[in-house]
């Protein structure tokens, strides 16, 4: 047995003396970054098992960061002990909106984990197993962790974690242990793990975990390039446990060598230059595709005789998924230019008059309602003393220069069903009337092509809105946190402001089969056991016609996710690119401070939920 080992240990250092050796050859280039920044977290204090080492761990490791690797003592936030998926997701999403122009993300979680169907997971101290179909809102994904801190040039996440004791899935034979994470072509990336799959992390009798007691110690060695650190700390924990823990890497930071702590006897000492980052590393501007080119000759177009022409780009390009953000922009010029022919007479397709009041209805032949949502100019995001108030919401003015038509509700499961000939929503025991769920951004995309197929005939057209029209639309003139009033919680679930116009966490009871069980909900309404969606237009609308616009599903929209823009902008479609796209309003699920106005999140495009739907525009 030790034969084979032995001769593992020494395939591998034959593999790494090559990869060395073709770097050599290569040059490799130093990074050292400038503007840096970390998350660090540490939960201990489940109710079945308190964890006396991750508070200790996750304190050792901010005062290393902030002493002696040179964080500044505001760059490093250090969370311990969160309670709920809010709580460590919402750390999260605020540590990924402040890494954008960072050179270095790191990020340190210690505490209960486990993987499910190859997803591992990082668990709130209150954690209780639910239904797999819910997990991705009750723990924390690594992929969720990755997706916030793409964005830097450097990210360095490290899981000092061993197998929980706790399930994660009701009616599972019991958790998984990591699963080691394929970082394919994400350049720049370095994950570091405690131990094994299903080992567990050993203690170092000091009060502190033996894989953070090494890593302190060998992160601040000055002048160890940072992979070598990392496999001295390995080989420390190996030796200590017998072999019994073993910890382990994935890294994608190739032609490239980076320090914690340079030497000035040390090349990596030197002065970076730009020219020092790895190419792959941070962003760059991409070659112009030809649906921009192409869009550069439309943008001027003012003269509603030139509407076929905007036709005819729309028609190329609909089916590319990448080009969606250009479609979108010349499915709104279009709108524009049918109305001011409406005005001035035909030129290109029927007249199509302008409503002359907000909510105005047109309905089509799916019996899909459409309410008419004015132009007009108001303020998106929150005011800084808005109740749940997110670090992505700065204020900024919005000036919509043409009105849409807007859907009355979400898509119901009838609507898809009547488009796609099945219906693929979780809580179908819900109703035809209820919104579909379960669906992605690209599933959505699929329906809107096929619905504007059905609808030709007729001349119809439809697309997700932008998330300034979503915003924009359930505020209806609004400026507060919702469109009934400013958002007092009482408790933690309770929003008495919510409840007539809302389903969320503390109203959203059901009495169909497959609710979701919502038992131990803290702080929830009297009523049903069982928690879920509620069929469309049961709550009032607000004052443009529109229903749901808070609570019961997520919406999704047309945008990438991205900062909002630093002053005044006129009809914005969001970046240009980017990993997720926008989702809005909140959902049956969630508690009062992610269902207001200007509550934003993001997902995973080709990923659905049993809370994501989505309503739709009409462009023509």
């Amino acid at each position: 047995m030790m034969h084979v080992r032995t001769g593992r240990v020494v395939a591998w250092l034959v593999g790494v003396l090559a990869l060395v050796a073709e770097a050599q050859d290569l040059g490799l280039r130093t990074i050292q970054p400038e503007r840096k920044l970390a998350l660090v977290i540490g939960n201990g204090k489940y109710p079945e098992q308190t964890l006396t080492n991750p508070g200790n761990d996750a304190r050792a490791v901010a005062r290393l960061l902030r002493e002696d690797l040179g964080f500044a003592p505001e760059s490093v936030e250090l969370r311990l002990d969160l309670e709920r998926w809010e709580d460590m997701a919402g750390a999260v999403k605020e540590f990924g909106a402040r890494v954008r122009n960072t050179d270095l993300a790191f990020f340190y979680y210690s505490g209960h984990c486990g993987s499910v169907a190859g997803e591992n997971y990082l668990l709130p101290t209150k954690y209780e197993a639910v239904e797999e179909h819910m997990l991705e809102f009750s723990a924390v994904s690594l992929e969720r962790v990755r997706k916030a801190l793409s964005i830097a040039q450097l990210r360095v996440m490290v899981l000092d974690v061993c197998r929980t004791t706790l399930p994660l899935v009701k009616g599972s034979g019991g958790p998984e242990g990591l699963v080691n994470t394929q970082l394919g072509d994400s350049q720049g990336e370095f994950i570091a793990y405690a131990g094994s799959a299903n080992q567990v992390a050993a203690n170092s009798g000091d009060g502190i975990g033996l894989y953070a007691k090494h890593l302190v110690a060998e992160l601040k060695q000055p002048g160890l390039e940072f992979r070598e650190a990392f496999q001295r700390v390995a080989n420390a924990v190996y030796m200590e446990t017998g072999g019994q823990q073993r910890p382990m890497t994935a890294d994608q930071l190739l032609g490239a060598e980076f320090y914690f702590v340079p030497t000035a006897e040390n090349p990596a000492g030197q002065a970076p230059s730009v020219a020092t980052v790895p190419a792959g590393i941070g962003s760059s501007k991409p070659a112009e595709q030809p649906w921009e080119r192409d869009w550069n000759a439309l943008e001027g177009i003012e003269d509603p005789a030139q509407a076929r022409t905007v036709r005819q780009y729309i028609a190329k390009y609909r089916n590319d998924p990448s080009a969606d953000l250009w479609v979108t922009k010349a499915e709104v010029l279009l709108d524009g230019l049918l109305r001011v022919s409406a005005r001035t007479g035909p030129t290109d397709g029927p007249p199509r008059p302008e409503p002359d009041l907000p909510g105005k209805v047109w309905r089509n032949g799916l019996g899909m309602e459409f309410a008419w949502i004015p132009p007009g100019s108001f303020v998106m995001g929150s005011s800084v003393g808005e109740e749940g108030r997110d670090v992505d919401e700065q204020h900024h003015r919005v000036t919509l220069s043409r009105g849409f038509w807007m859907g009355k509700h979400e898509v119901t499961q009838e609507q898809w069903e009547a488009v796609m000939g099945k219906n693929p929503s979780h809580f179908s025991r819900c109703g035809r009337k209820c919104p579909v769920e379960s669906v992605s951004w690209a599933d959505v995309q699929e329906y809107i092509r096929m619905l504007n197929v059905k609808e030709s005939e007729q001349g119809n057209r439809y697309r997700l809105p932008t998330e300034a029209e979503w915003e924009y639309a359930a505020r209806a003139g609004t400026a507060g946190a919702t469109p009934g009033g400013e958002l007092w919680i009482d408790g933690r679930n309770i929003a008495p402001v919510l409840d007539g116009q809302a389903w969320y966490r503390g109203n959203s009871g059901v009495r169909y089969a497959n609710g979701y069980d919502c038992r131990t909900w803290e702080e929830r309404q009297n009523g049903p056991k069982k928690c879920g969606p509620h069929p469309v237009g049961m709550k009032r609308a607000n004052a443009w016609g529109l229903h749901d616009m808070l609570g019961n599903v997520y919406e999704w929209v047309g945008d990438w996710y991205g900062k909002y823009p630093p002053s005044a902008v006129t009809d914005p479609a969001g970046p240009s690119m980017g990993t997720e796209r926008v989702i809005r309003g909140g959902a049956w699920i969630f508690d009062p401070r992610h269902v207001r106005s200007a509550s934003r999140d993001s997902y995973d495009p080709q990923q659905g939920l049993v809370i994501f739907g989505f309503r739709l525009v009409r462009t023509h």
